[in-house]
């Protein structure tokens, strides 16, 4: 069983080895993946093409994880997109390992604990492999995809600590709605800013 007590460690501008991830950037075909989520479903790019996509990684024994999701700031965010189309996938990326591997039924229960849309799968990435695709080491991050399979946005989601009653735009809801509106992004890539991920390299 995962356990969830471990330091938290700021990320910001990671630099990461092309022999271990892909070098993928905004404007770049998004790359490929199989992974099934916690009810045992599978997942590929392929059935998302033709829709928007954002994929959201979560460690739930992350602080800055936790801070996104304060004041049910992100799970607003994932909630609000889903009813406009967008689909959400959450994945938690580990190595293997009975230390490591969050099972099944320990992903459910933090779907509820963390307020996740109960229509947001959380994907199980449990040797790394979508991780190192997307060049993603680090929690919470997003990355957003267009209808053609491109990625448009990679970083940092950006919402405003939970005290802050105005937060304006998150870099990943200012992202959306700029590219669902067909206009050219402010920002396409933020620097990663949370707890570093535990991967299999």
């Amino acid at each position: 069983m995962q356990q969830w007590a471990r330091p938290f460690s700021l990320i910001v501008g990671l630099a990461l080895s092309a022999s271990v991830v892909s070098d993928t950037t905004p404007g770049d075909p998004a790359p490929a993946f199989l992974v099934s989520d916690a009810t045992g479903e599978s997942h590929t790019l392929s059935q998302y093409i033709g829709e928007w996509l954002v994929l959201e990684w979560f460690d739930p024994g992350c602080e800055a994880v936790q801070q996104a999701y304060a004041n049910d700031a992100l799970p607003q965010l994932q909630e609000r997109y889903r009813e406009e189309g967008v689909k959400w996938l959450t994945i938690i990326s580990s190595k293997p390992g009975p230390d490591n591997v969050v099972e099944p039924e320990e992903a459910m229960a933090l779907k509820g604990e963390n307020g996740l849309s109960s229509e947001a799968p959380i994907l199980l990435d449990e040797t790394s492999v979508m991780a190192r695709a997307y060049s993603v080491e680090a929690a919470p991050y997003v990355i957003l995809i267009d209808p053609k399979g491109t990625l448009m946005y990679r970083g940092a989601p950006g919402v405003a600590p939970a005290e802050t009653e105005d937060r304006g735009n998150s870099y990943i809801e200012a992202a959306l709605e700029s590219a669902m509106a067909g206009e050219p992004l402010e920002q396409t890539a933020t620097p990663a800013n949370g707890c570093e991920l535990d991967l299999e390299l």
